[in-house]
């Protein structure tokens, strides 16, 4: 089932038409499109090589100060409670878009910092989602917005 805002997961009809209360088919309906938005997302950026948890924190270093964030810092900016931090990391480092350095004033400090190349990446990537839409108008986004708030 396709479309004009991308795939759909062919289960959202099912919701829709399940004998669940409304909360859950909101509920439902949510986490659908939260991971329809995700496969959408990955597959712009896929050419990247990169994936949307990587891509977040590499977003978190382009927007701080001098490119640098401690590894708790980093931690501390991500959506959320993302467990494999330090292995995303690595894989950053094996692909030159951070550089890794122990502090040397507390050595259980590591400082991270955004390479040229990965700013690169970052730029490249936004503007590949800058085409991401949900097809609401304004008003509709403005009320879809102010609702979410609300949960």
């Amino acid at each position: 089932m396709k479309s004009n805002k991308g795939p759909v997961m062919a289960n959202r009809a099912a919701i829709i038409e399940s004998d669940l209360s409304l909360e859950e088919k909101v509920v439902s309906l949510m986490k659908c499109i939260a991971q329809e938005l995700k496969i959408r997302e990955e597959r712009k950026i896929s050419g990247l090589n990169v994936s949307g948890s990587q891509l977040k924190l590499l977003e978190a270093l382009d927007g701080s100060p001098g490119g640098v964030l401690t590894v708790g810092q980093l931690k501390a900016k991500m959506p959320d409670d993302y467990p494999n931090v330090t292995r995303a990391l690595n894989k950053l480092k094996t692909a030159d878009l951070i550089t890794k350095q122990r502090s040397t004033k507390d050595e259980r400090v590591v400082n991270v910092t955004v390479t040229v190349f990965g700013r690169q990446i970052c730029r490249t990537a936004r503007d590949a989602l800058a085409g991401l839409s949900t097809g609401l108008s304004d008003a509709e986004l403005k009320q879809l917005y102010e609702l979410l708030q609300k949960i």
